[in-house]
């Protein structure tokens, strides 16, 4: 089995107190990990724990920066959001956004894409899902590479959410646009 797809007990859980906000926002592998072992000269130490999974965020961050240094750092969580493996338990069914945020982050995919989504995730915020809700939500669509890009979106419904917008957009190589 794939372990490194796979949430513990001890991880942290969403929403945020207060606002409901999204969190986690991502998820970085932090279970059983080696490390080198503090003051033991070569030997190494097996932990868990966010201070196992912050260093591979870390780095994630440090390769993204390098390879986009004009982007912000705004823009470049997102580029880590926007790019990360959404992921199942053992039973196949897709982990809550509320225990994965955004999913497992994925470095390779980050350092090839060409447009990322701002903001990284969009919260509701706490609503009170007995009656029906129109939310309004702006995303601002970035090219952040070195061509000029047409995309095609889709309108998507799932559960009891529903997201519409337009079809198709043009971006020229490194122009925005926000959609609500």
């Amino acid at each position: 089995e794939e372990l490194i797809d796979t949430l513990t007990s001890f991880s942290s859980r969403g929403p945020r107190f207060g606002d409901s906000g999204l969190k986690p926002e991502i998820a970085a592998p932090g279970f059983n990990i080696i490390s080198a072992a503090m003051g033991k000269g070569d030997a190494a130490v097996q932990m868990s724990g966010t201070s196992m999974s912050a260093p591979h965020m870390a780095g994630v961050m440090a390769l993204l920066v390098q390879k986009f240094p004009k982007l912000s750092t705004k823009e470049l969580k997102a580029l880590a959001m926007n790019t990360a493996k959404s992921m199942d338990d053992a039973e196949g069914k897709n982990y809550p956004i509320a225990m994965q945020g955004a999913g497992r982050i994925q470095v390779g995919k980050a350092v090839n894409t060409k447009v990322i989504a701002l903001p990284g995730g969009l919260s509701l915020g706490d609503l009170n899902i007995a009656t029906k809700k129109m939310v309004r939500k702006k995303i601002t669509l970035k090219n952040i590479s070195a061509t000029d890009l047409t995309l095609s979106l889709k309108s998507i419904k799932k559960d009891l959410v529903e997201v519409q917008g337009v079809d198709k957009i043009q971006l020229k190589a490194g122009e925005s646009k926000t959609l609500t």
